[in-house]
């Protein structure tokens, strides 16, 4: 079962029909864009809520200046680029706290020696 946020402003008699349904764009794109980047929504929920691809959700995001909420992306749908399929540019200060975050708990590991190489790994094979 959903939920529905219903949010009441009162504005003047004046303001003609046009501006009401743009304000009202603007402010459902805003609430579905803050729950997404809470990780309320996924990307896909978040489109397919402003009834936009995952592509449009991710554009509306770079045209707010917004980034995507860690690391989530499907890598099926990233743009094509001269026959290439390109990574979306990442935040690294955002790849610094994940890899902390991944390394939690790995003190005890003793690190390999400083002149581990490939043939530590394959020996005399090629």
């Amino acid at each position: 079962m959903s939920k529905v946020l219903s949010i009441q402003v009162e504005v003047p008699e004046a303001i003609s029909e046009q501006s009401l349904n743009f304000a009202e764009t603007v402010a459902r794109q805003a609430v579905v864009i803050a729950l997404q980047q809470q990780g309320e929504l996924t990307i896909r929920e978040a489109a397919a809520a402003l009834g936009l691809t995952y592509e449009q959700y991710l554009e509306l995001l770079a045209e707010k200046d917004l980034s995507i909420s860690r690391f989530e992306q499907d890598p099926t749908v990233l743009p094509l680029r001269n026959g290439q399929r390109q990574a979306a540019a990442v935040n690294l200060t955002e790849i610094d706290q994940w890899l902390d975050e991944l390394s939690e708990g790995t003190e005890h590991v003793t690190p390999l020696p400083p002149d581990f190489s490939r043939a530590d790994i394959y020996g005399k094979h090629p």
